[in-house]
């Protein structure tokens, strides 16, 4: 099911790329949900370096996570078909597939919930949740290859996991939380298989919801950007482990610009986010210093039917 591509228009309308001696790069995922065409926008601050397309895939294959599982520093494509639950890799190199294999199938009842390094050894894992009997189970991964399985314990349904990332600094992912009945949220510090501490920063309206994390301040703990449901409103807390270091509001957008990916995009050791517009393709970069957005940049856009993957 995995095929070659044939050239496709991804661009739509591209701003010119201003020379750079930065050589921080990001790659953006891209997914057509029509075709099933996967793109990658190869990213040197706000401009466009090269655009690829490494291959298509029928669209009953979610792409499921986008995280580095063999550990060079790319970040790879975990799939799941939505029919037979079969999950598949492609480890990227730049804008190319560099291999890929299937793992096998999983029962329909286990939803892939995340994606990080939770045991330290500088690739991502991979994190199930059984949606009936609460339980959570880790795959910790080798390139293509399944190197063990552990399983973390059940929890309530109640609660469900948000995020996945390291939020204390110790190179190990850690889990997120949210109960979705009272908007509590917790946090799990991870080390392997083991539940170092668990923490409840606080509570919040069932309005808002975790976005996505990443570092925006460069102290090397992820923060949890949030996004209020009704109003538009952006905000962010800045994250010591399971306490909230510093809360802050970025302000509001349309509800047609999504938050779909936080990555340094110009180098400076800061998560910056990428949004899209779902509208009008439009794509936005915020660079970001904290709780301050120092710049914003219309880096390209696309037709309507590509979507960023995270």
């Amino acid at each position: 099911p995995w095929t070659s591509l044939a050239e496709f228009n991804l661009l739509g309308v591209l701003k010119p790329a201003i020379p750079s001696t930065s050589t921080n790069f990001t790659n953006v995922i891209w997914r057509n949900t029509s075709s099933g065409d996967v793109a990658v926008w190869r990213m040197n601050g706000m401009n466009i370096t090269s655009v690829g397309f490494p291959g298509s895939i029928s669209t009953d294959w979610n792409i499921e996570q986008v995280g580095d599982m063999n550990g060079d520093g790319e970040g790879d494509i975990l799939w799941r078909n939505t029919i037979s639950g079969v999950v598949g890799i492609w480890l990227m190199r730049k804008e190319k597939i560099l291999s890929s294999k299937f793992l096998g199938g999983v029962p329909a009842e286990w939803v892939i919930t995340g994606s990080g390094d939770i045991n330290g050894d500088g690739k991502a894992d991979v994190l199930w949740r059984n949606m009936s009997s609460g339980m959570v189970t880790v795959w910790f991964m080798e390139g293509l290859s399944i190197q063990s399985v552990g399983f973390l314990g059940k929890t309530p349904t109640v609660w469900e996991i948000k995020q996945v990332g390291d939020v204390n600094g110790d190179g190990k992912a850690d889990l997120v939380w949210q109960n979705r009945t009272n908007g509590t949220v917790a946090v799990w510090l991870m080390n392997g298989l083991t539940i170092t501490s668990v923490g409840f920063p606080a509570r919040t309206s069932l309005d808002w919801e975790i976005q996505i994390l990443g570092d925006i301040n460069g102290d090397n703990k992820m923060d949890a950007i949030w996004r209020n449901t009704k109003s538009g409103m952006v905000s962010v807390w800045l994250m010591n482990g399971t306490t909230i270091a510093l809360p802050g509001f970025l302000g509001g957008i349309p509800f047609e610009w999504e938050i779909r990916q936080v990555s340094d995009a110009n180098g400076d050791g800061k998560g910056d986010i990428i949004l899209q517009n779902l509208t009008s393709g439009k794509v936005a970069v915020w660079l970001m210093d904290g709780l301050n957005i120092n710049s914003v940049g219309f880096p390209g856009s696309t037709p309507v039917t590509w979507k960023i993957q995270q």
